[in-house]
């Protein structure tokens, strides 16, 4: 499907897509209660959710940012630069997981749609890990 608007449009739109605080990161932290937990807590690599003692990183993977592969579709414009920018985000979440597990973190990474299509699957595996 053609886009509609002009790159400087899209360009703007693209620019204003929310980093933190989105409604799947919203969502997780409310069914956490917030217990022990902080939001973007002062860890490497900034987790969206975790605790430093429990030694804990949670990511809510956005999945256009990260390439999710169930619901990733690449844009038709500057197909090059998607392709880049998807490598480049790929490599930082991998590069920023080991280096969280080397220091002995336990990360958990969901994806955006799952959250928002099952909240509650997401909470058990992270209650499983705690315990």
């Amino acid at each position: 499907m053609p886009d509609n608007l002009t790159l400087e449009k899209r360009s703007k739109v693209m620019a204003s897509i929310r980093g933190k605080d989105t409604k799947p990161e919203l969502l997780l932290w409310d069914l956490l209660d917030h217990r022990r937990f902080r939001r973007y807590p002062r860890i490497h690599g900034n987790p969206d959710i975790g605790n430093k003692s429990m030694k804990i990183a949670i990511f809510v993977d956005g999945c256009f940012w990260h390439g999710c592969p169930n619901c990733y579709k690449p844009p038709t414009t500057r197909p090059e630069y998607w392709s880049m920018k998807l490598e480049r985000n790929i490599a930082h979440d991998n590069k920023v997981s080991m280096e969280l597990k080397d220091d002995g973190y336990t990360v958990l990474r969901f994806w955006e749609h799952e959250v928002i299509t099952d909240p509650s699957g997401c909470l058990r595996k992270i209650v499983e890990v705690l315990q």
